[in-house]
């Protein structure tokens, strides 16, 4: 098995002989510099298992220039990245179990980060090949405005996919939003599942109404598909197409709502917006 050394931000793996710098020129150490003997843990070691805060047999790993530590976890099929100074990590690439689909890594023993692609490069080792897989990001807006209008007390009709204008008879208006949205994770590959959760930002906000659509960086085209799990939401289909967004079902004022947002199985380079 190789050794990892972790020097300045640097990582070099010893090769037989000769020490072969991966990803950048061998930074020298002072012959008379002198290593702490205690180690810190910075991913894992909260015993094995398949937890965010958890390894299993972990591999290969790269650290950027902001310490995030990306480990290829090689019995849990997947890529982890650790954000310096945190418990917990998330799933970056593969975590759908082992196999060959393009969502999936078999076995993965190292990884690194291509800056000129915004990418990840994965030696996914009993598939035999190497994976790119773009960092895709997920862009989150909610902007709501106290008026009064008339409403769709059954949910947005799906002629309002395309334009995001409600229709209800008046202006729209710019203002401090007074509710977010958040999502289980912001980085996303392809046929993946995330939650999505819109809550009120103070326990006296509440909402009545509300369309989420996402949409590639463009704003012309509608990406993925919705399943519920809330019953004061249903999932519509936007001018009769395939392409699906959700909307309340009733009038009643709620604090939260939340549904899960499924990624294409095509992931291209860029962010989606989901509004």
């Amino acid at each position: 098995m190789k050794s990892t050394i972790i020097h300045n931000r640097k990582i070099y793996l010893p090769d037989e002989d000769e020490m072969r710098s991966l990803r950048a020129s061998l930074i020298d150490i002072h012959p008379n510099a002198r290593w702490q003997q205690d180690g810190v843990t910075v991913a894992g070691g909260n015993r094995l298992g398949n937890g965010i805060n958890q390894l299993s047999n972990p591999w290969g790993l790269y650290v950027d220039d902001e310490q995030t530590v990306y480990v290829a976890d090689q019995s849990n099929h997947r890529i982890m990245e650790w954000k310096s100074g945190t418990r917990t990590s998330q799933v970056v690439a593969g975590g759908n179990g082992k196999g060959s689909g393009a969502h999936q890594l078999f076995y993965p023993q190292d990884v690194i980060v291509d800056k000129a692609t915004d990418s990840l490069i994965i030696c996914d080792s009993l598939n035999h090949r190497v994976m790119r897989i773009f960092f895709s990001s997920l862009i989150l807006f909610v902007i709501e405005c106290a008026r009064i209008v008339q409403s769709y007390p059954s949910g947005a009709p799906s002629s309002t996919c395309g334009t995001m204008m409600p229709s209800h008879g008046t202006s729209s208006m710019s203002c401090q939003p007074n509710y977010v949205i958040e999502a289980s994770k912001y980085q996303y590959n392809s046929n993946d599942t995330i939650r999505i959760t819109v809550r009120n930002a103070t326990r006296s906000n509440r909402f009545k109404g509300i369309l989420l659509v996402a949409k590639d960086e463009s704003g012309q085209n509608i990406l993925g598909s919705w399943s519920l799990t809330d019953s004061a939401v249903k999932v519509i289909s936007c001018d009769g197409t395939s392409s699906y967004g959700i909307t309340q079902t009733s009038s009643r004022g709620r604090s939260q709502i939340q549904a899960t947002w499924y990624s294409p199985s095509t992931t291209a380079e860029g962010y989606v917006v989901i509004k």
